[in-house]
């Protein structure tokens, strides 16, 4: 596979590489989630199926993470965009909110503040 194929070349000083959106800002580089259009289908592992609840959630958890992982201007547009496509899968509000709580408690207790001498 030639890593061009999955290269696009965005709008508005932005490059989008499989689903990362690297966007020129004021001279940094900033981060944000991408999803192409044409491909992502907005199915995820269904609330429903027979699976265990620790897999479901673990799908809410790798999703925040990833949307943490982007600039802090675009959280609050990706997390809604995220709910919007848990809850076309079967996922309950309360099941989504309490996930979301459960991964912030978790990464403000296990935050290492780094010191630079």
């Amino acid at each position: 596979m030639n890593i061009f194929n999955s290269l696009e070349i965005g709008n508005d000083n932005s490059l989008n590489f499989l689903d990362v959106s690297l966007i020129v800002d004021e001279h940094r580089i900033i981060f944000d989630t991408y999803k192409k259009k044409i491909t992502f289908s907005e199915r995820y592992l269904n609330f429903h199926s027979q699976h265990p609840v620790c897999h479901k959630r673990d799908i809410i958890f790798s999703l925040f993470d990833k949307i943490s992982l982007s600039h802090p201007k675009s959280h609050f547009k990706n997390i809604i965009d995220m709910i919007q496509v848990l809850l076309r899968n079967g996922y309950p509000l309360p099941f989504i909110f309490s996930s979301i709580q459960m991964r912030i408690k978790f990464h403000s207790n296990n935050r290492k503040i780094i010191k630079i001498k």
